[in-house]
């Protein structure tokens, strides 16, 4: 997630390990072996995208054996290799990244030209695929907030049986530090979250710090606190990555479901509506051909904070005046699609560990251990599975909502330059404050009616002032973790070589000044995958909401957004299990109005 991460391959070594996933059967993509049937003209439901929340809705709406569902992915399966969490950083940019192009930004990713990048999955599991599995449900107070927006039923106790719905926890039970929040939990669910067995050595050493500074330390965070360091819980399952296709529509009693098929490989164009406005269908591609499926109750967009947006635009649905620009004929004025963008923006900051002697952890022994165990360095993400949450000052907001999380790199057994000891003999890890409840908003339109092109994405990143200055507060604070005396044992600092090397221009600036640091954001600016808001919920009274609170498209019928496009805003930690929740509340919402409990 930032230049220091551009890969240093021994090739021949790393096509070894690639052959040697491929050959594991046991972890292969199921979806290999599957066959969807082509030939069906008319479905009950049509859910668009296999990612975190649409492969919980087919699964979910199958469970009704009467109701016939056919999830249609643009992607196919996953490769093999993505099956190990410490592979993570290696399939952004391939072929199961959508590789959107985003438009040059003037105030932020200025090391990479202005050019922000998000990793998005064209993959059976979507992003859930790609991103670092890291199993964090935000702050009640989000919810709550959504409530007060006027979204009847999405406040947090109203939302939290969803959470647990999914949840098989290994950990809550059995972990000293979580007693306490046995409500917040449940086992059994699809979903395995539990933390990685193989943690680095040097995590001890960041608690230590963190609880110098007063945090409570390796609790559970999706608890009653929020705030603290912890080794997280992930969506993993005994050392394999747990993707919401292998979790929700893998298993047996799912994927042999008469009831339920599932397209790989066709990319949904638009959906379609009779003369009542009432959606009828979908038209997607595969294999170069056309085909229109149809749908008798509804038709579900799960596409994700991109292309759920993308997909009603160029169905005729969203703003008469962008519509016209690119000539597409209005079913419904909806003024608010793909309008808010936002998302979590953080900056990397380079440490060197220079007590500790760097080594690589991707050797012949660990993948050897990895390949007989599912055990080691290739079955975890290394310091990533490392977070903290925290309230810095910021003026105006409820302490008991953290206004910054912070993330961790390095000690990957990927083979990136973290952790490689043939680089600089020494140990570097990354500390990557972020910015939780930004200000800045964006947003999305078409460049043109043609299905296939990238939608005109603007991310307008570090645009509102106050961004900029709670970052700069963030990195205040990770200075304030290197000078405890646990990082101290480490030799932790920061290698300001590094920074220099990607901004040189920073050094214009006095030294560790606030100038300097503004300037190192901008240049250094990681968006995280956690965008939100383009498809966003609200009351009928406020004309720019999508849909309404249960996830039905406004001024149009038979058609939901069920994925994070409908979050007002975006929550506090990762979008992962929120994702999944809004999977799990919009199935239930579905089911409740054909009558069914």
């Amino acid at each position: 997630s930032s230049l220091f991460l551009l890969l240093q391959v021994d090739y021949e070594f790393m096509k070894k390990v690639e052959m040697r996933l491929e050959n594991e059967c046991s972890i292969k993509d199921p979806m290999n072996c599957y066959r969807s049937d082509l030939d069906e003209s008319e479905v009950d439901f049509i859910v668009v995208g296999a990612g975190s929340a649409g492969s919980v809705v087919a699964s979910r709406l199958s469970e009704v054996s009467s109701w016939k569902v056919t999830i249609i992915e643009a992607g196919g399966p996953a490769p093999v290799g993505t099956q190990s969490p410490a592979m993570y950083f290696n399939y952004p940019g391939t072929d199961i990244d959508w590789n959107f192009i985003l438009e040059k930004e003037r105030l932020s990713c200025l090391g990479s030209g202005g050019i922000c990048r998000w990793p998005r999955g064209k993959v059976m599991g979507g992003t859930s695929i790609l991103h670092g599995m890291m199993y964090i449900r935000g702050n009640p107070e989000d919810y709550n907030g959504y409530a007060a927006l006027g979204n009847k039923g999405w406040d947090f106790e109203s939302v939290l049986p969803f959470f647990k719905k999914s949840e098989d926890n290994r950990d809550y039970k059995t972990t000293p530090e979580f007693k306490g929040s046995e409500r917040f939990h449940s086992e059994g669910g699809l979903l395995t979250v539990q933390r990685f067995s193989d943690q680095p050595d040097v995590v001890t050493k960041i608690m230590a710090g963190a609880a110098e500074l007063g945090f409570s330390v390796m609790g559970d965070l999706n608890a009653a606190n929020q705030t603290g360091f912890t080794v997280a819980q992930m969506t993993q399952n005994d050392g394999e990555r747990l993707s919401l296709a292998k979790a929700f529509l893998y298993p047996d009693h799912v994927i042999t479901r008469p009831n339920l098929n599932i397209i790989t490989n066709g990319f949904v164009m638009r959906v379609l509506f009779d003369n009542k406005k009432r959606a009828i269908g979908v038209e997607y591609e595969k294999r170069g051909v056309v085909r229109r499926l149809l749908a008798r109750k509804e038709v579900i967009l799960s596409a994700g904070t991109v292309q759920s947006p993308q997909i009603l635009l160029l169905s005729g649905v969203g703003s008469m005046e962008q519509l016209a620009k690119v000539g597409i004929q209005v079913v419904a004025d909806l003024p608010g699609v793909g309008k808010y963008l936002h998302n979590h923006v953080s900056v990397s900051v380079p440490i060197e560990l220079t007590a500790i002697q760097g080594h690589n952890r991707l050797t012949e022994a660990t993948l050897n251990q990895y390949i007989v165990n599912r055990t080691g360095p290739m079955s975890s993400t290394g310091m990533s599975q490392v977070t903290g949450f925290a309230h810095l000052p910021n003026g105006n907001s409820n302490e008991k909502v953290p206004n910054m999380q912070f993330f961790f790199e390095g000690y990957n057994a990927n083979c990136s330059q973290e952790g490689d000891s043939e680089e600089t003999g020494t140990q570097f890890i990354q500390m990557v404050p972020t910015l939780l409840h930004p200000r800045s908003r964006g947003y999305l339109e078409l460049r043109s009616s043609n299905p296939k092109d990238s939608p005109l994405i603007r991310t307008n990143y570090l645009t509102d002032p106050a961004d900029v200055n709670l970052l700069i507060k963030g990195v205040r604070f990770v200075q304030q973790m290197l000078n405890t005396k646990a990082l101290q044992t480490l030799g932790a600092r920061i290698t300001y070589g590094r920074l220099s090397k990607v901004a040189p221009v920073c050094d214009d600036f006095p030294a560790d000044s606030d100038k300097y640091w503004e300037c190192i954001i901008r240049y250094r600016t990681n968006p995280e995958n956690h965008q939100v808001a383009t498809c966003h919920m609200g009351p009928a009274e406020d004309e720019t909401s999508v849909v309404d609170s249960h996830l039905r498209v406004r001024e149009v019928s038979g058609l939901r957004v069920i994925d994070a496009s409908v979050f007002p805003f975006v929550p506090s930690g990762n979008l992962n299990a929120p994702t999944v929740m809004v999977g799990e509340k919009g199935s239930q919402l579905i089911k409740e109005e054909y009558g069914l409990q």
